[in-house]
């Protein structure tokens, strides 16, 4: 019988014994009756379809095998060919699933993010997929995580990062609620940097929020997730041209919703004044509207950061920085990080001496690779 099991069904067997889930000859069991159904034509019937049918699983424990399972195979598939040795699942995005690994050559932890298998047969997200790590992988800046390498196995595509021991800022907000305005400021400070250079090397994120950024446990902020991310200047990717918009909603400037082959540098300024008015709220936008809601706004130009800010305590300086960079209108934005930068030093002037939790501007300047 074990001849005619598939891998993927011998590791479920394996780790449901393993696990004590299930007794032995309750797993045979199981497992003729998989064979039999194959024999009578019901291939489609899964292992944890049969082991919740005879009362041995329940759904909620079939998906945490499958998901055992699942890692397990991709990290003896990562490892054997191409020397990494997937830990844990650590994260999951619209562009991948992130794990933390360890690179055997130079026993080291890194940050392996995965394409989803079921994007794998889409030439579309595959290049979007790639283009990202090119991308990140040219970005030398403190403040934006930096990619080690990019893979290719079979049916596999991957990146491998510098892994980042922290929360992301949405996971902080949601914790700590409202953040101060020294810290906000200095979190803001970091990020308007790294945007400063990648704006000057003629890459814009547009896809800015809370979430892709990522807060380490010496304070600092750090960029991530470029998968949105394009050249300056380049043609409107594939998915544009099919008019099919680019972005999480709730932090989307209106531009990337009325008319998306013009988005640019302001996007990300509107994305990040949204994401400071997320900070000293201890709010995400639009929380009561659902996805059509917010679209409707956006088409409108309007901007949640008047709501977001209603009632919390700002000084009048800074709220006049952050409602100009979250505007409606493009035009009516900063037009660059660096005028972000310089109306936020005014607002709320950074400490003398050495670095803030959350960071001065010179923290900006361009570092060699670490």
């Amino acid at each position: 019988m074990a001849s005619k099991i598939s891998d993927e069904d011998r590791i479920f067997s394996l780790i449901v014994l393993k696990n004590k889930l299930a007794v032995k000859e309750q797993v045979e069991k199981c497992l003729r009756e998989l064979l039999d159904s194959a024999e009578r034509g019901l291939a489609f019937i899964t292992l944890g379809e049969i082991m919740i049918s005879e009362g041995i699983l329940t759904l909620k424990q079939v998906k945490a095998v499958e998901q055992a399972r699942n890692l397990y195979i991709r990290s003896r598939k990562v490892e054997a060919i191409a020397g990494y040795k997937l830990v844990r699942k650590i994260g999951e995005g619209g562009m991948g699933q992130i794990y933390e690994a360890r690179q055997l050559s130079l026993d080291r932890r890194v940050a392996i993010k995965v394409l989803p298998l079921e994007m794998v047969e889409d030439d579309s997200m595959v290049r979007r997929f790639e283009r990202e790590a090119k991308q990140a992988a040219r970005l030398a800046h403190e403040n934006i995580i930096p990619v080690y390498d990019f893979g290719k196995l079979p049916g596999e595509y991957f990146m491998v990062m510098e892994y980042v021991d922290g929360y992301n800022l949405e996971e902080i907000i949601e914790r700590k609620g409202k953040l101060s305005e020294r810290t906000s400021a200095g979190i803001i400070r970091q990020i308007a940097s790294a945007l400063d250079y990648a704006h000057s090397m003629g890459v814009i994120h547009r896809d800015l929020k809370p979430n892709n950024i990522i807060i380490n446990k010496q304070g600092k902020a750090l960029l991530a997730d470029l998968g949105l991310a394009k050249r300056l200047g380049s043609d409107p990717d594939t998915i544009t041209k099919t008019g099919v918009v680019m972005g999480t909603p709730s932090f989307m400037a209106p531009e990337q919703i009325v008319n998306p082959r013009s988005v640019g540098v302001a996007a990300d300024i509107y994305g990040l004044g949204v994401t400071f008015a997320c900070m000293l709220s201890g709010r995400l936008p639009f929380e009561s509207s659902d996805t059509m809601e917010i679209v409707k706004d956006l088409v409108e130009w309007k901007s949640p950061v008047t709501a977001l800010l209603d009632g919390v305590a700002v000084t009048p300086a800074l709220r006049t920085v952050i409602l100009k960079m979250a505007a409606g209108r493009p035009e009516k934005r900063h037009q660059s990080a660096r005028e972000v930068l310089d109306a936020l030093d005014k607002a709320v002037p950074p400490p003398p001496g050495p670095a803030e939790e959350g960071g001065r501007r010179d923290q900006g300047k361009m570092k060699g690779r670490r």
